[in-house]
């Protein structure tokens, strides 16, 4: 699959599962570190902690926040405490 394909199906994927992994359907429960991958059958997945494990290739990382009834500042804290944890900070692009 090329990457214009990925980006596509990846973009639909977020799309379609915004508040829950596309591999397991999991809904995101709260504050969580996410992953745009490739899975063991060579499909695009945007997955969580859940099924990272099932992912053969990671193209990237981010962050799933629910922040109804936070404030900006909190917002900020709380993506700035995400981004500095997840385990492929070094993959993410603000």
């Amino acid at each position: 699959m090329n990457k214009e394909r990925v980006q596509k199906k990846l973009q639909a994927l977020l799309s379609k599962n915004e508040n829950n992994c596309s591999k397991c359907k999991v809904e995101y429960t709260g504050h969580c570190h996410t992953y745009m991958a490739i899975d063991m059958q060579k499909r695009p997945q945007i997955v969580g902690d859940c099924c990272i494990d099932r992912m053969k290739i990671i193209h990237a990382a981010g962050i799933f926040t629910m922040e109804k009834g936070l404030s900006e500042s909190q917002v900020m804290q709380l993506r700035n405490d995400l981004l500095r944890t997840h385990p492929y900070r070094d993959n993410i692009q603000n």
